[in-house]
């Protein structure tokens, strides 16, 4: 070891300082260089092999680590990140260890996110399947060759399939719908990136509306489908529609003014049907008027306003007539107010002076009908098909010895009963009121209130409905007790009278026969005939 010192130095010494040794002799250099020759090969040599041990051991610790470094590289690659890298003495290796150390804690800490991100999406994809799954509308996911590539379970129902049974499936593979296949592979084909459209379908023999919205995704290698039953609104917009042109049809038919007037009084905007009534403006009639007092007197204005604020109030119906001097004439008006929003309301005004007139006309003729009625000598009466009085005048009360109709009404409970002596009488009168739906001249007897019987001639009809169908009896009697009298006094003195002419025809008769010579001679012959010899 000395010796390897010593060359060191020398060789150090040389390249150090080569001016030094130009000092030395030639001999003694050449002596020094075969000397340091051996010296070199002998040390190249012991270093070779030293070299060539550091290695195999170095090699052999290498190996080791590295195998081990593998094991764990694996075991982090089975999710086992509970793994840790031996220390090594080198210190290469001992970085190396640590960083792998770092890197695995890294990955592990990676692995960890990962998984709970993994738990994060699988939540995820439950809640958004569960939502999808409970959306009232239908979802598809489609791919930009037209197959299927999922469905929500309200799609799947509604063609009783599982969602599954889509997946791979071609548009229209079911042919449930030519409108929305073409809708749907139009939309894949064009640049558009969203669309939407109405599409009716047939389910279950009824015809259904959907509105279907498409939206591509995936740089447009894919799209979604929604679906949204607008049945019921389809339903509801036609029905209201209807509902529009029923309004419109009755707006036009009603015979009234109708009017939007605010609290105050301000018309909201045009009258509807301004041309069906008349409204008052001073001595003429306003066309284009903007407020209540403008268009009426000022009493029926104020009667008007009254009736607005009632109905604003107790939001109710509100109703009442007035009358309006127009060119002249005297105008009957029915108004009504009813509430229609916040502080309107709709003023409806109808004419009512041709229903006026008809009222009076009919009270008129009520009137003299109840004279008439009241006042006749012959009863009048209505009957009802059980056989009661509804209604007798007292004419028909006095006939049958009743104090008052009310009295009569009350105490004839069955007029077949009650009233017919005969009851063939009242057989005969069913039969032909029933035929014919009246009797003219009938003739029968009846009871009066005391038992007395009188003879009654009357004219009856059933009254019916407009259907048809028979509501009560009407008619007319009159008392012909003495004309029935005197007819049959007559028909006793005729009989007298034909019994006396028989008795004085048989006397003329008589007086002729015996006066004649034939009875003469007849009688002379008897004379001369013994009657005992004859009957003997």
């Amino acid at each position: 070891m000395d010796s390897f010192k010593s060359f060191g130095i020398q060789l150090n010494l040389f390249l150090l300082y080569p001016t030094l040794f130009r000092q030395i002799n030639t001999s003694e250099a050449l002596s020094y260089l075969k000397e340091l020759k051996i010296i070199v090969i002998v040390f190249g040599f012991v270093t070779l092999l030293v070299v060539i041990l550091a290695a195999f051991v170095v090699r052999k610790s290498i190996l080791l680590s590295v195998v081990k470094l593998t094991q764990i590289v694996q075991e982090l690659a089975g999710r086992n990140l509970n793994q840790q890298a031996p220390d090594l003495t080198r210190d290469e290796i001992d970085r190396f260890a640590q960083s792998f150390n770092f890197m695995g804690k890294q990955l592990q800490e990676s692995f960890q996110t990962i998984q709970a991100r993994e738990q994060e999406l699988a939540s995820a994809k439950e809640q958004l399947k569960a939502v999808l799954d409970a959306v009232p509308g239908s979802i598809s996911w489609i791919d930009s060759s037209g197959k299927y590539m999922g469905v929500n379970r309200n799609l799947a129902e509604k063609f009783n399939l599982s969602p599954e049974a889509f997946v791979g499936k071609k548009l229209g593979f079911m042919q449930q719908n030519d409108k929305l296949t073409s809708f749907l592979s139009e939309f894949i084909k064009s640049s558009e990136n969203w669309a939407s459209s109405i599409i009716d379908f047939e389910v279950k023999q009824e015809k259904q509306y959907y509105l279907m919205a498409a939206q591509k995704y995936q740089q447009g290698g894919a799209i979604v489908s929604v679906g949204i039953d607008i049945t019921d609104r389809k339903q509801a917009e036609e029905a209201l529609k209807q509902s529009e042109a029923t309004t419109r049809a009755l707006i036009e038919a009603i015979p009234d003014l109708l009017l939007r007037v605010r609290g105050d009084g301000v018309y909201l905007d045009d009258a509807v049907g301004a041309g069906r009534v008349k409204r008052f403006s001073g001595d003429n009639i306003a066309l284009n008027t903007t407020t209540v007092y403008d268009s009426l007197p000022p009493a029926q204005a104020q009667q008007r306003m009254d009736a607005i604020k009632r109905a604003l109030e107790t939001k109710t119906l509100q109703m009442y007539e007035h009358q309006l001097l127009i060119d002249g004439q005297l105008i009957d008006e029915e108004v009504r107010v009813i509430v229609i929003g916040e502080n309107e309301v709709l003023v409806m005004v109808r004419d009512i002076t041709d229903r006026k007139r008809a009222e009076e006309a009919l009270r008129i003729a009520e009137e003299n009908y109840r004279s008439i009625f009241e006042n006749a000598l012959e009863g009048i009466f209505q009957s009802s098909l059980e056989g009661r009085y509804l209604n007798v005048n007292s004419a028909m009360a006095r006939i049958y010895g009743y104090d008052s109709p009310q009295e009569m009404i009350e105490t004839i409970t069955d007029i077949g009963t009650q009233i017919y002596v005969d009851r063939l009488d009242q057989a005969e009168f069913k039969r032909q009121l029933e035929e014919h739906d009246q009797v003219n001249d009938f003739e029968y007897r009846v009871y009066q209130k005391d038992g007395s019987i009188i003879w009654i001639q009357e004219d009856t009809r059933a009254v019916r409905d407009h259907q048809g169908q028979l509501l009560y009896y009407e008619g007319m009697i009159q008392d012909i007790t003495d004309r029935k009298n005197r007819e049959d006094e007559l028909r006793r003195q005729l009989e007298e009278l034909k019994i006396e002419i028989d008795h004085k025809k048989r006397e003329k008769e008589v007086a002729m026969l015996t006066g004649s010579s034939y009875f003469q001679e007849v009688q002379q012959e008897i004379a001369e005939v013994n009657l005992d010899e004859f009957w003997s």
